[in-house]
């Protein structure tokens, strides 16, 4: 160079725009994507944390417009600066930090399958058990549990009145387990629904259903 040459250098700053998909088992299944492109955040089973986090970056003054694709899951809202259940459109004036949360389907319709009163008992971690107690009446009626165990093996046991039994159902599929015997172990991790009823259409009484994760 032989003479002095003047450079000018102009840097746009972009702000940040995080996704956070949380799942209510490790089994949900959610998708967040954005118009324009630079949003493509997808959460899959098996997620222990049920927990996926996602940075994007946007000029100033974008219109983002974000959309939630749940699949076989079940969308349950956004948080953070979007509400509702529908698109969420934020202009990108500063960063921002959205939260979007799935729940895992329920499982395929079996016989008579009334799982939308399941009671959800929670996630077993290695070495620990749960225990419910209920009662199988009037005759025909059928109670359902839900439980995430996230160890690689589950035990179920079944104890009370004669005539009461149960299978175990997933995301995936229907009756992975059925039990005339008192208890079953399934050699998988994840979310389980447990159907308790009565073998025939005039079996009632009462029983407990205790799960137990463990390897």
């Amino acid at each position: 160079m032989s003479t002095a040459t003047a450079i000018t250098a102009n840097f746009l700053t972009q702000w940040r725009l995080t996704t956070e998909i949380h799942g209510t088992t490790n089994q949900a299944v959610g998708l967040v994507d954005s118009s324009p492109s630079g949003v493509s955040c997808l959460l899959t089973p098996p997620n222990f944390l049920a927990l996926q986090v996602c940075d994007s970056f946007f000029d100033p003054g974008t219109v983002v417009t974000l959309t939630a694709e749940p699949g076989p899951s079940t969308f349950l809202g956004w948080g953070g600066p979007c509400s509702g259940f529908g698109t969420c459109t934020l202009t990108m004036t500063a960063n921002f930090d959205v939260v979007a949360t799935f729940a895992a389907a329920p499982p395929p319709d079996g016989i008579n399958n009334t799982f939308g009163s399941a009671v959800n008992l929670g996630t077993l971690n290695c070495g620990q058990s749960v225990a419910r107690t209920g009662t199988t009446s009037p005759a025909g009626t059928q109670d359902w549990l839900q439980v995430t165990s996230a160890c690689s093996l589950a035990t179920f046991t079944l104890t009370g009145s004669s005539g009461i039994q149960f299978d175990v159902n997933t995301d995936a599929s229907t009756i992975v387990a059925s039990a005339v015997a008192p208890s079953t172990t399934l050699a998988t991790s994840g979310t389980y629904y447990i159907r308790i009823y009565g073998a025939t259409s005039t079996s009632t009484g009462t029983w407990t259903m205790t799960i137990s994760a463990h390897s």
